[in-house]
């Protein structure tokens, strides 16, 4: 089923807003101090030289203005990780993390967060990045973190787009008002839904605000690109991970584009009756795995399936809206994969390259070898590192 004919997806009819200040420091709070020690060790655990930590890191949590699905104002939160030892402007790195069903594991809560394995992805970036100079940037995206909705938007590249740009406007106004510059440029990375996030946030950069801002490279690493295709592929897997993440989308993509009318509708009894409850942000995913059934097919109604087959569903009407590869960027991409993922299927990371590269982009698609969902970012994010350690930071003319 191809939905590339009935791109681009019009967006839905939505009434005017009057224009919203995005990016507007609205709170911020200590949030601790990653130590060079811990970065060492992270390092030496990435199979990196542990003596490229250089420095200790200041974590900050702060609060911003941002908008929703709608256009309308809305507050999000995000982390920004300066390093202490520093000279000259910063070179920026905004980090996009991966899928989390629980609202407060995210960067902005870092400190509060005992478990040293939670949120492993932002702690390996300090550790590469923020440790070795760079200032990083992370957001919670809306739905997490401080976020006054009850519901994340998943998978949603409006919104993802959105919380990033504008943590990155907070967190340049925040680092002015304290005496830290920053370079102007911006090196974007991400994983799993942080690679579907950071080809998102390029894409809006790139298409409206490149006057504000602009990205030197991106690097998303095992993220969902295709998000039509892929979905799709993944009704016929038995896995409850891949049937919790079918759920998530679905239910945050209900909130955004009503799919179904009741959870009735589209998910087979009993877990219609508990499934929005799973995604309110209090359980994590293997209390909501623990729920599902193994195989997907058992998840949703057949009904529903089928109706899904029709192009103007408004579930593929949404998913056709967060597909994220349909576009030109201007800064060299990276996608990083492995054929070995078995969350996230290689073909959607193929799909992606051959159509930014049919638009004219600079992409390359890195097989990381036989790797698996998370083993992807520990290999993607040196690499990433090293790619962005050769790449100027300054202005292109």
């Amino acid at each position: 089923m191809d939905c590339r004919p009935f791109l681009p997806c019009p967006p839905p009819a939505l009434p005017p807003m009057a224009p919203v200040q995005r990016g507007i420091l609205i709170g911020q709070k200590d949030a601790g101090v990653f130590t060079r020690k811990e970065a060492a060790a992270r390092l030496r655990a990435l199979g990196q030289d542990p003596a490229s930590a250089r420095t200790d890191v200041e974590l900050i949590s702060l609060v911003y203005s941002t908008v929703d699905e709608r256009g309308a104002p809305t507050m999000a939160s995000g982390l920004v990780a300066l390093p202490r030892a520093r000279s000259g402007p910063l070179r920026v790195v905004s980090y996009q993390h991966g899928t989390v069903p629980l609202r407060m594991r995210v960067p902005s809560n870092i400190a509060a967060l005992d478990d040293p394995e939670a949120i492993a992805d932002t702690r390996a970036t300090l550790a590469l990045f923020a440790a070795a100079g760079y200032a990083v940037v992370a957001a919670d995206y809306i739905g997490l973190g401080q976020s006054p909705l009850q519901r994340h938007r998943y998978m949603h590249a409006a919104t993802e787009a959105s919380a990033c740009l504008d943590l990155l406007r907070a967190a340049r106004a925040f680092s002015a008002k304290i005496g830290v510059e920053f370079e102007p440029g911006v090196f974007l990375v991400g994983f799993s839904q942080g690679g579907h996030a950071t080809l998102a946030l390029q894409r809006a950069i790139e298409a409206a605000h490149r006057e504000e801002l602009f990205v030197v490279a991106a690097a998303p690493a095992a993220g969902t690109y295709d998000m039509t295709r892929t979905f799709l592929q993944l009704l016929d897997r038995h896995d409850p991970g891949i049937a919790f993440h079918l759920a998530y989308v679905l239910t945050a993509y209900n909130a955004i584009y009503d799919v179904y009318g009741s959870p009735s509708e589209a998910f087979t009894a009993p877990y219609d009756a508990q499934i929005e409850g799973l995604y309110e942000g209090r359980h994590d995913p293997t209390e909501i795995g623990a729920v599902l059934p193994a195989k997907c097919r058992d998840l949703l109604r057949p009904a529903f399936i089928a109706e899904t087959a029709d192009p103007w569903h408004p579930l593929r009407r949404a998913l056709c809206d967060n597909d994220v590869y349909a576009f030109s960027p201007r800064a060299p991409v990276r996608l990083y994969a492995s054929r070995a993922d078995l969350d996230v299927p290689y073909e959607n990371m193929v799909t992606a390259h051959r159509e930014l590269k049919a638009r004219g982009a600079t992409v390359d698609l890195v097989d990381l070898g036989p790797e698996d969902h998370a083993g992807t970012l520990m290999r993607a994010l040196p690499l990433a590192k090293a790619w962005f350690d050769t790449l100027p930071a300054c202005a292109p003319h």
